[in-house]
């Protein structure tokens, strides 16, 4: 994702970051921030977890290039999940 980001030039416009209450989503929420930044991407990370719907109105308000969900959503509460949102707050 930070590949395709700055292969756009929109690294200015960051990347929202959302996750859930499953297993780690807070520590893969966080790595992935750590990676975004290391990479000078903005990021916008929520302090608590928030739902899909509000990491997709995130991404609209600010004006990100992209949002990153962390959960496993349908899967079994031990499994987690990476899921990627594009500019327009819809997923990939």
């Amino acid at each position: 994702l930070a590949d395709f980001i700055i292969s756009e030039k929109k690294k200015g416009q960051g990347v929202a970051i959302s996750y859930d209450t499953r297993h780690n989503s807070y520590l893969f929420a966080s790595e992935a921030a750590a990676v975004l930044a290391y990479n000078k991407i903005k990021v916008y990370l929520f302090e608590d977890v928030r739902p899909v719907a509000m990491l997709s109105f995130a991404i609209r308000q600010l004006n990100c290039a992209a949002g990153i969900m962390i959960t496993a959503s349908h899967n079994p509460k031990q499994y987690n999940g990476y899921k990627v949102y594009g500019s327009d707050g819809a997923q990939l």
